[in-house]
């Protein structure tokens, strides 16, 4: 099954954009490993959606916590 993450942001965007480099660095090898299919900021700009590839949902749920840890206290 597919799945749709949706990203909002609990800091402001300039405090987003410090994890910026990081965060796309992770998502490149997201991507490389077939996991996440699509990512991209909401055009509002007060968060993102992650389209996971053909996973379970604890799969997905992993990947969400990741991109967690990684902006920790950015966005949920």
């Amino acid at each position: 099954m597919f799945h749709v993450l949706n990203i909002t942001y609990l800091q402001p965007l300039d405090v987003i954009d410090q994890s910026r480099p990081a965060h796309l660095e992770w998502l490149k090898g997201e991507v490389e490993g077939g996991r996440i299919l699509l990512a991209g900021r909401l055009e509002s700009q007060d968060g993102a959606v992650l389209v996971a590839a053909d996973m379970s949902a604890e799969e997905a749920d992993a990947i969400a916590a990741a991109e967690a840890k990684l902006r920790t206290q950015v966005g949920e």
